[in-house]
């Protein structure tokens, strides 16, 4: 029997204080991505090189993200926080 994956979307009823504090924190989930993946393209061309790898199809070259294009944030499973700091 094939596994069946399923997702949910939820839509956050807020006021102005929590959009500005949840923009922010997506802004620097963003910030750190386009930073982190810069600075390992910058210094790691062995990624390049297998995004055109024809042994390994499923590589890809990674991308930047957009601001307002799909502004999100995943949680892996099992995340839990306790007295606000992620364990």
């Amino acid at each position: 029997m094939p596994n069946i994956r399923k997702a949910y979307k939820f839509r956050l009823k807020t006021n102005r204080d929590i959009e500005n504090k949840l923009s922010r924190f997506c802004g620097s989930a963003r910030f750190l991505w386009n930073k982190s993946l810069a600075m390992n393209l910058e210094r790691l061309e062995k990624a390049f090189g297998d995004c055109f790898d024809k042994h390994q199809p499923l590589k890809r070259m990674p991308v930047f993200k957009k601001k307002g294009s799909g502004d999100g944030i995943r949680f892996p499973q099992g995340l839990r926080f306790v007295n606000q700091m992620i364990m």
